[in-house]
């Protein structure tokens, strides 16, 4: 069983009404103003709908039965994945994102190709994105949002936006920040949080 909470429904309609090809732009819109806890399951579907909207956008496509559709399969992914099955649930809400946009299934050739290609290029962000753990559910977003965006333009031609050299506006925030252990640690002095 699954829960939508009123977080999941304020990313449904934010990523519904946004018209850009920038998944970090509605992503960091909703991150600031408080709509997704600091960490927490609902950027799973974050993640899957700004990336959802930024490729539809893209193409011209209309994008809300997709994004109700990712709703339901990203509200599944459980929590804290992450630490204890060893992939990120972002990485699974884009995998779901691809999933839903090129009509992967279990028994697709193609396009049950493509999605693990993208899944495996997220998973290998998440990684590279940090010197060790603990999880950040900011920096993994990040992650994700850039090399999926990175994969779709090299990939499928799909022109996303790609932010060359993003840092992160939310690591005074985060009582775990790595600091410069994280690739979107801004220049400067490190952090010394908790």
């Amino acid at each position: 069983m699954f829960v939508i909470t009123a977080s999941h429904e304020e990313i449904l309609r934010r990523a519904g009404a946004y018209v850009g090809t920038d998944p970090l732009e509605p992503a960091l819109g909703l991150m600031r103003d408080g709509t997704v806890r600091f960490h927490g399951p609902e950027h799973h579907y974050l993640t899957a709908a700004c990336l959802c909207a930024a490729w539809c956008n893209a193409l011209g496509e209309d994008k809300r039965e997709h994004l109700e559709r990712l709703l339901s399969r990203c509200a599944r992914i459980p929590p804290a994945v992450c630490g204890y099955y060893g992939v990120c649930g972002g990485s699974m809400a884009a995998g779901a994102c691809a999933s839903e946009l090129l009509g992967a299934t279990y028994l697709s050739g193609e396009s049950w190709q493509r999605v693990n290609e993208l899944t495996a290029r997220t998973q290998a962000a998440i990684a590279a994105s940090c010197a060790r753990g603990p999880r950040c559910c900011k920096r993994t977003t990040f992650a994700v949002l850039t090399a999926a965006s990175v994969w779709l333009r090299e990939a499928l031609g799909v022109e996303i936006t790609v932010r060359e050299g993003f840092k992160c506006p939310f690591h005074s925030e985060n009582k775990q920040c790595l600091g410069r252990g994280c690739g979107f640690f801004p220049e400067g002095p490190e952090v010394e949080n908790g």
